[in-house]
């Protein structure tokens, strides 16, 4: 409820925003393109089990993931001389967890005889596609957006045993979902110069991966990655 209370908040200070902007401006821009760096507020329930389960086993200390930093670009077209706009974006989300283990070496008896080292990485990639429409100011720069999302998620993995001899193994695997989704968001900002500005944006976007697998389709990977939630971000606007 907290959340649903901020945007609605922040989409009537948008709403106002409009309707001051639309008698002091007069429409000129046609073409907004974003560049945006941002955190995701995520709390992949299914994930952070592994996770904890994976430091049991490895006697690790890797943090529940709580949130993961984006990237985007966004492309924005004013078709008609109004408030309606087409929007294109683009995004790159990631976050990793590393693992250790010493894994004892043994002789036929079995006699200990040294340890290998063991480092396990976990990387978690998203990239969100998206596609919408939405309401402008007549200056472009205050905007209300809802976009439909194709995602792309990967997990790949990462292993490097090394025996006590300095000799190393390496194993890599990856694993892949598609997904669709939503999103939400408002977004205003402030000029630095004609042409370019800085703005701040925040949005809800759904978005759910399951059922991953390898590159050769086969052996399914048992997790579900939420990066349904709130993001933040801000970035530079260049207006043509």
């Amino acid at each position: 409820m907290n959340i649903l209370r901020t945007m609605l908040i922040f989409g009537l200070l948008l709403t106002k925003v409009f309707a001051q902007d639309s008698t002091n401006a007069n429409i000129s821009y046609k073409f907004k393109l974003g560049l945006n760096l941002g955190i995701c507020l995520i709390n992949p329930k299914n994930v952070n089990d592994h996770i904890s389960i994976s430091n049991a086993i490895t006697s690790s200390s890797a943090s529940a993931i709580r949130s993961a930093p984006e990237m985007s670009i966004a492309f924005i077209y004013r078709p008609f001389d109004d408030n309606k706009i087409f929007i294109l974006r683009a995004g790159y989300i990631w976050t990793e967890r590393k693992y250790h283990l010493l894994i004892p070496e043994t002789t036929n008896d079995p006699t200990i005889t040294g340890y290998s080292t063991g480092h396990i990485t976990e990387m978690y990639t998203a990239y969100p596609i998206s596609i919408g429409f939405g309401l402008c100011s007549s200056s472009l720069k205050s905007q209300l957006q809802a976009e439909l999302v194709y995602g792309l998620g990967y997990i790949k993995e990462t292993q490097k045993i090394t025996s006590s001899s300095g000799s190393a193994v390496y194993f890599n695997r990856t694993f892949f979902s598609p997904s669709y989704g939503a999103r939400v968001a408002g977004s205003t900002e402030f000029s630095i110069s004609k042409n370019v500005g800085i703005n701040f944006e925040i949005s809800y976007r759904f978005l759910v991966f399951g059922d991953y697998r390898d590159e050769k389709n086969s052996q399914p990977v048992n997790i579900t990655f939420h990066y349904s939630g709130v993001n933040l971000h801000s970035g530079l606007s260049i207006y043509f």
